[in-house]
């Protein structure tokens, strides 16, 4: 085979072997890949990604035949199912609303449900008014999921009333669609961050899926799943040190000592007192892909005085127990393990003394107080194991109900906020290392993609070594604050705040008191500038807070990336 000398030339080559077969073999496919000349424009990073898709389309161009075999798939037939859909949500809504919502939302419904037929002009005259109603509805609102299916199935029906003209028979989708996904695959190979083919791959993606929600073939499936892991990659990546995390738990974390009784049955001795308990929690890291890792530390001392009975004798006694515990957490599931600890107690005999009669208290004692110093290192070890127990059991009554409610706010009223501004597709992903905790989220509706690339390692990094590292690729600005269903700035910024009143000890925290950061404001502000000027008046306009102050921010192929470190204590 002639050696290729650019992208739009393999192309070229691709499209004329689709229009002269009606499908791609195997073999074509590992020729064409193997034209080295051809991919050298693209990194190995930048080919990895794209190489599955385009071998899962193959097996559905190759399979298309089987495919066809149960339900045909039929764009055609998904508008319909679209329209059928969001007739439906509009009648959810009238019906659900009782004065709950806008009353100009509803006369629209009201009069949209009058129509013989639907039209998109009238049906794009929605989304302003629903945008403003999914705002103003609080997260415990149960009129919000009914709107939130209206939002999306007004989208739905949008987007592919776009398309019903152009696919409207099942054979339409193995001789038009593919090879079309095939062409803007190899487009978006050549220029993964122009915003057309980013654009025209959303767009793509979107219709095969939407042709595909009725049948579930496995070549259709795998080609979906790939194509969703090289659409929906992160756009917004948050790196936290774990110094930072652990100043935040110091700060809005500050356990105060704590007076607990003891009563407590020792080799045969009842032993009744206070202790006096001094905790200090910590968070470690531990290393995980797939999840955030993380171990909570609860270590400390305690100091007791005691009275123990022994017929016929009482002993006065002072000790010194030291603790270490933790439990294992994985976030975003919020599961936590049960608490495990260990205990090291030494004991100090103050006096021993006979009760009742004193009739030979003296030898009495005396052998109390040998047969004491004999069984004291037994007694101790059962101390520090009883201690442990106790110190597991406290830290599970203390930290599983703040898990519990941290999973109820992040999956009921955090995510669903997300959703709500039809903004985040799927679930955040988090991964930790030994030294900072990463949350990655692809910000972007169903017809929109995410980063294409994983972000690049930062330079200052290196340097400034910041606690709190913010990524944000080029795809969440035009995802975001351009497309069309513009989300107000505001409205992240009120989320992200609320997010951050409810952690644990935020009311008295100096990493929140004094912050108010608009932080998305300004964001959106930067959309608009060029690239060259972004980096600068992010520079300048993103705010220092509480115990952070900014110190560095950076363009690099496609990113921002803004670094925080933390105020050294004076």
């Amino acid at each position: 085979m002639q050696r290729l000398v650019s992208l739009p030339i393999f192309a070229a080559l691709v499209l004329t072997t689709l229009a002269s077969k009606s499908h791609l073999l195997a073999g074509d496919l590992d020729e064409l890949l193997r034209t080295d000349v051809a991919w050298t424009a693209l990194s190995e990073e930048e080919k990895r990604p794209i190489v599955p898709a385009l071998k899962a389309l193959l097996c559905a161009e190759h399979g298309r035949c089987s495919v066809l075999d149960g339900p045909p798939l039929n764009p055609a037939r998904a508008y319909h199912d679209a329209e059928k859909e969001l007739v439906n949500s509009m009648k959810a809504v009238v019906e659900s609303v009782g004065g709950q919502s806008g009353q100009a939302l509803v006369d629209s419904l009201v009069h949209l449900q009058s129509q013989a037929s639907l039209n998109s002009r009238d049906i794009e005259s929605l989304r302003p008014q629903l945008a403003k109603t999914l705002i103003e509805l609080s997260a415990e609102a149960p009129i919000l999921q009914t709107h939130i299916k209206l939002a999306n199935a007004v989208e739905s029906f949008l987007f592919l009333e776009r398309y019903k003209e152009e696919y409207r028979t099942e054979a339409d989708f193995s001789d038009k669609l593919l090879p079309k996904l095939q062409k803007t695959l190899i487009d978006y190979a050549a220029a993964p961050r122009g915003e057309p083919e980013r654009e025209n791959l959303g767009n793509v993606f979107r219709l095969v899926e939407a042709c595909s929600a009725s049948d579930r073939t496995v070549n259709i499936d795998g080609l979906l799943t790939e194509l969703r892991k090289l659409c929906k990659r992160p756009n917004l990546w948050l790196f936290i040190s774990d110094d930072l995390i652990n100043a935040f738990v110091d700060s809005a974390v500050n356990l105060p000592p704590e007076t607990q009784s003891v009563d407590e049955c020792i080799l045969g001795t009842s032993i009744q007192g206070t202790a006096i308990v001094y905790p200090a929690v910590g968070i470690v890291l531990r290393e995980n892909p797939s999840y955030a890792a993380l171990t909570v530390k609860l270590d400390g001392n305690a100091t007791s005085n005691t009275i123990g009975y022994q017929k016929p004798v009482r002993i006065l006694a002072t000790g010194q127990s030291s603790f270490w515990s933790n439990k294992c957490l994985d976030i975003p599931n919020f599961v936590t393990s049960p608490a495990s600890a260990s205990a090291c107690t030494d004991t100090v005999i103050c006096s021993i003394q006979k009760v009742g009669r004193q009739c030979l208290s003296r030898l009495i004692e005396r052998i109390a107080w040998k047969r004491a110093l004999q069984q004291k290192p037994q007694a101790d070890l059962v101390a520090s194991r009883k201690f442990a127990r106790r110190v597991e059991t406290s830290f599970d009554e203390r930290l599983d109900p703040l898990m519990a409610k941290a999973k109820k706010f992040y999956f009921e009223r955090f995510l669903y906020a997300l959703r709500r501004l039809q903004i985040l597709p799927t679930d955040p992903s988090f991964s930790s290392t030994t030294k900072a905790l990463g949350i990655g989220a692809t910000f972007a509706k169903r017809d929109q993609v995410g980063s294409f690339l994983t972000p690049p390692a930062s330079v200052a990094a290196l340097e400034t070594k910041p606690d709190l590292t913010v990524k944000i690729h080029d795809s969440f600005f035009w995802n975001t604050f351009e497309s069309e269903r513009k989300v107000p700035a505001d409205a992240l910024d009120k989320l992200v705040d609320e997010f951050l009143s409810n952690l644990p000890g935020s009311s008295d925290s100096a990493f929140i008191a004094d912050s108010n950061p608009q932080f998305f404001k300004v964001i959106a502000e930067a959309v608009l500038m060029p690239n060259s000027q972004r980096a600068g008046f992010l520079q300048e306009n993103l705010p220092s807070s509480g115990k952070l102050t900014l110190v560095d921010v950076e363009y690099r192929d496609s990113w921002v990336i803004v670094h925080w470190k933390m105020v050294p204590e004076e």
